[in-house]
């Protein structure tokens, strides 16, 4: 049979399939994140008012794509805010300007030469309700009444226009939003702190044009915004503003010399902390704080006082510095508190580390109560597979030269529930800059992984070795492992090999239990599609031979096998497949699958990837049926029974979650293959091996003489889709041993889901076979 690219083909049976995909928004609660382990990582108060806080989560790998941002109101878990997360497209992080009442004030640049804008947003800080508010130049303040910014979009204009503080509201006719003058200031930028009726305005200016050669001088301006004024409060200052804050009856600042290199401070000597009251001339009070942090510092001020975290002799305190001048007091905070705001009266922190102790906690006089909660931070998956109900996966979280392959069982035709965790086996380590590592290879309870010192691919069983072959990469369906064109059995031994490819031919294959389909495409001609029906008794065929349409056409059609299904790409840039199945021979044509680069074959579904999301088509519907388009771009897609699995990329970050697949079919327990000798002596045993598509109940082994009599009756369990448990003595029920010859067993079972009874590999009722029982 020859089939040509992008024509129809006449067969038993073709199918043209001309459709629109349909798109299914899975219920959010049906769609389950599939996480690494609990990480005791960082958290940092970034804002707090009356309406609520956020804080953003360090991350377990250390980097900034790995941080997450959480808000909410004090009194429950905070929720995470992804928006605020950063993304590749970014050229610099999300910054967080302030919390104003309900409202969560953020920012992002917004890439692009010459002109530098960014885009400004009002969040709910209760409930992520996100409004963009439009573009401007980079802020550096936020009130009710709008954006405040000292610095301007285009530094590359000249002659610059006089540095001023500006007020920007949205404009009806313009996504750039419209500016008022404030009040004039010394320089475009600066370290500020406001509140709803002034700005308080750190600058540094040079007395030399040379900034390195130069001495610096640093200035504090008030900048009340109803009156429009400005009032000098430090002037041309030795030691630089490195915090401030202010309240309604209270301003705050603190200086420390640098003496860095004017890019990166460099912090000497003890941070001088500065109170005065924010109304009339009164006096300027400082305290002297020995214990400040090596970097940044932030302070919240109320009318009492200024507080702020400090750490000394390996406790940590938020230490309150008296706005009359009387001194300071210190309240132990729990470790690892990091940040710090003012509401009302009170302070609040953040404190990292585990759900134990991970969230929000407020400090009312001497008291310290945790008043919201925070997810701890997860390890991020690695690797991942999921067959036959059971899900295996790294994830970093046992840093060293080797990492913990993990297993969970996965069950559940609607929302996917995850069992407990359990450990497997040991993997090399993937560094941070590698993840996601390399595609895990399992097949119910059999598995490749890579070796930690050889080299070699690793053949396990339920976490135990049973076998090595020479490459470390490839696909498992049940007792066999498909890998650089050869197939090995449990214990490494080489099964069959495809044909050697000719120099510039390219190869792909695919496999499924004891069914091999490989395709080639010679440097010049057109590609062949082969099949092996029985790897134990290889005979390949011809399935069908794709037309070169294209010289520039060198890469062979991608195959793919699931029981009695094969299908096969329609050429180099075709946007079709090919369906045959082998056991009744019947075909079928899929085209039009636009923008179509890879697939997945599962039981009776198709996915692929497009930009416009995932594709699953339900191979058993009538065959106009149009595929449903899960929203997201996938990076690696996995079919599981009733689930898919999918590897996906957002915001510098790769993530994997199962979902349901969105058809409502039966999809009964098939026999992927068998691992059984052909016989045994008296004296041994015989311990067949079976691995299936799902998990199965019910299961029973029987063994029959040659006149149909039955003789023995064995049960066993394969809770992940694997029989470990029969094995047979060659006596009967009583114990009595049978005389030798050849047997007839038959296996029995039905899903444990309630789909259906046992089948063969190619969908048929009877899972039967023989064995001989010989003397010894």
């Amino acid at each position: 049979m020859k089939l040509r690219a992008g024509a129809a083909v006449a067969a038993t049976m073709v199918a043209t399939l001309g459709f629109l995909p349909l798109n299914a928004e899975a219920k959010s609660s049906d769609v389950v994140a599939v996480l690494g382990h609990p990480a005791a990582t960082g958290l940092s108060l970034l804002g707090a008012s009356t309406g609520g806080v956020v804080v953003r989560q360090e991350g377990a790998l250390g980097q900034s794509f790995d941080a997450k941002f959480f808000s909410g109101a004090e009194g429950g878990q905070l929720a995470e805010r992804p928006e605020l997360a950063s993304s590749p497209a970014q050229s610099t992080s999300p910054q967080v300007l302030a919390v104003n009442g309900t409202t969560l004030a953020w920012q992002h640049e917004i890439p692009g030469a010459g002109v530098h804008l960014w885009q400004v947003h009002r969040m709910d800080v209760r409930t992520g309700k996100d409004v963009n508010d439009g573009k401007m130049p980079q802020a550096n303040g936020f009130t009710k009444a709008g954006w405040l910014s000292t610095t301007i979009a285009n530094f590359a204009s000249w002659p610059f226009p006089p540095p001023t503080l500006k007020r920007y509201q949205q404009n009806p006719d313009s996504e750039v939003l419209a500016s008022t003058p404030i009040v004039g200031v010394d320089q475009f930028s600066g370290t500020a702190a406001n509140d709803e009726s002034a700005m308080l305005f750190a600058t540094r200016e040079l007395t030399d044009l040379n900034e390195y050669d130069g001495e610096p001088r640093y200035n504090l301006d008030l900048l009340d915004l109803n009156a429009k004024t400005s009032t000098r409060l430090v002037d041309e200052s030795e030691e630089t503003v490195v915090a401030l804050a202010l309240s309604p009856q209270t301003l705050a600042w603190v200086t420390r010399l640098d003496d860095g290199d004017g890019v990166t401070p460099h912090y000497t000597g003890p941070a001088v902390v500065h109170i005065k009251p924010r109304n009339g001339n009164g006096p300027v009070r400082t305290y002297i704080e020995s214990a400040a942090p090596e970097g940044a510092m932030k302070i919240a001020a109320t009318d009492a006082g200024v507080g702020y975290v400090v750490e000394k002799d390996g406790d940590t305190r938020l230490r309150l510095v008296k706005a009359d001048g009387s001194g300071a007091t210190s309240v132990d905070l729990p470790d690892g508190s990091s940040g710090v705001a003012a509401v009302g009266s009170r302070f609040l922190t953040a404190v990292g580390g585990a759900d134990a102790v991970a969230g929000i906690y407020s400090v009312n006089g001497t008291v310290v109560t945790r008043t919201a909660t925070v997810p701890s931070a997860t390890y991020p998956i690695g690797s991942m597979a999921l067959s036959a109900g059971v899900l295996h996966y790294t994830d970093g979280s046992e840093p060293g030269e080797s990492d913990t392959l993990w297993r969970r069982s996965v069950s559940g035709k609607n929302r996917p529930v995850l069992g407990p965790i359990s450990s497997v086996a040991e993997v090399p380590a993937e560094s941070s800059s590698t993840y996601p590592g390399p595609p895990l290879a399992f097949s119910a309870g059999r598995g490749l992984i890579r070796s930690t010192s050889d080299g070699r691919g690793h053949l396990i069983d339920r976490g135990q070795e049973t076998g090595t072959i020479p490459t470390q990469h490839g696909k498992v369906s049940g007792p066999y492992t498909l890998s650089s064109g050869k197939v090995y059995r449990p214990d490494g031994e080489l099964v069959w090999s495809e044909p050697a490819t000719g120099e510039g031919t390219s190869a792909t294959d695919d496999i499924f239990g004891a069914t091999l389909v490989y395709a080639r495409q010679p440097e010049h001609g057109d590609a062949t599609i082969w099949v092996v029906r029985d790897l134990e008794n290889p005979q390949p065929q011809q399935l069908g031979t794709v037309y070169r349409t294209d010289e520039s056409c060198r890469n062979a059609p991608q195959v793919a096998v699931w029981g009695e299904t094969v299908i096969w790409g329609s050429g180099c840039g075709g946007d079709g497949l090919n369906v045959r199945n082998l056991r009744t021979g019947g075909y079928r044509t899929l085209y039009s699958l636009t923008g179509l680069t890879g697939f997945t074959l599962g039981e009776g579904v198709l996915a692929w990837q497009t930009l416009a999301g995932t594709n699953v088509l339900n191979l058993r519907a009538p065959d106009d049926t149009a595929p449903v388009v899960l929203p997201g771009p996938s990076m690696r897609i996995m079919l599981d029974d009733h689930r898919i699995a999918r590897q996906q990329w957002a915001r510098a970050k790769t993530t994997y979650d199962i979902q349901p697949l969105p058809f409502d079919e039966k999809y009964a327990p098939r026999l992927i293959a068998p691992y059984v000798t052909g016989g045994f002596t008296q004296g041994k045993s015989w311990s067949p091996q079976f691995d299936f598509t799902k998990p199965l109940k019910g299961v029973k082994l029987t063994i029959s003489d040659s006149t149909g009599k039955t003789v023995r009756k064995l049960e066993g369990t394969a809770p992940d889709g694997s029989i470990r448990d029969l094995s047979w003595d060659g006596r009967n029920a009583k114990g009595v041993r049978v005389p030798v010859g050849v047997y007839r067993w038959e296996l029995a079972g039905r899903a444990d889901d309630g789909d259906g009874l046992l089948t063969d590999a190619w969908g048929r009722a009877n899972v039967r076979g023989k064995v001989e029982f010989t003397a010894s």
